[in-house]
């Protein structure tokens, strides 16, 4: 609900799915599908189709991607109990979607000691989901899966100066990739392998490594305002 004037109506099924009805005055209701909230799900994510059959069937420990792919096979067939998301289990029209202003003001606002990083991957600090499913290039590098999704702040040296350097990015880890930097702007997002060297772990686009900087620069500067 993101308006004052608007009024969801939650149904719980027997099988344990919920479906979020919003109904209009002059035309039929808006049906989505949701999931339920815990740490092994994203809170009320929202579907246009169904969630694929035996999301609801069997233990939640047995849910390994926590998106739910299309097949059973999939979900239990996955090289790693660490996979969280797969490009499969993000199709079907999520809703909700948060925008690129909204997702760079919440990793403005994290607060990550240099060197650190926050585990968002149960998506209950920050619903990374709702944000990168509006980024198709980021699903394209999905890979065979997403390991781990952070907020990382990480420090490096520059091979031309010797100050430190320090900068704030989400973190992507993928299975059998290397992880990435994602930083969002304005209008698009910024992507950069991260590699970890005598110079310490960064971006390797030296543009996101400037704007990783100065997202720092900002939420430090206004810890202390």
């Amino acid at each position: 609900m993101r308006d004052l004037g608007r009024v969801d109506y939650f149904v719980t099924r027997c099988d344990g799915s919920q479906v979020r009805l919003h109904p209009h005055k002059g035309s039929d209701a808006d049906v989505v599908y949701v999931d339920r909230p815990g740490p092994t799900y994203f809170g009320h994510l929202a579907r246009r189709e169904p969630w694929p059959a035996g999301c609801w069937g069997g233990p939640v420990e047995e849910c390994i991607c926590r998106l739910c792919p299309d097949l059973p096979a999939e979900r239990h067939g996955q090289p790693t109990a660490a996979v969280i998301a797969t490009a499969a289990g993000m199709k079907s029209g999520l809703t909700d979607i948060m925008t690129n202003a909204d997702a760079l003001t919440r990793l403005r606002n994290m607060d990550v000691l240099p060197g650190r990083d926050i585990d968002l991957s149960d998506g209950v600090v920050f619903p990374w989901v709702r944000w990168v499913f509006n980024q198709p290039s980021i699903v394209a590098l999905f890979a065979h899966g997403v390991t781990k999704f952070s907020a990382a702040c990480i420090t490096w040296r520059h091979r031309t100066t010797s100050p430190e350097v320090v900068g704030l990015v989400f973190r992507m880890g993928r299975l059998d990739a290397a992880p990435l930097a994602l930083l969002p702007g304005s209008k698009r997002v910024s992507i950069s392998v991260l590699v970890t060297d005598d110079w310490g772990t960064y971006p390797v686009v030296p543009a996101m490594q400037e704007a990783a900087a100065d997202v720092y620069r900002w939420a430090v500067h206004n810890a202390a305002a």
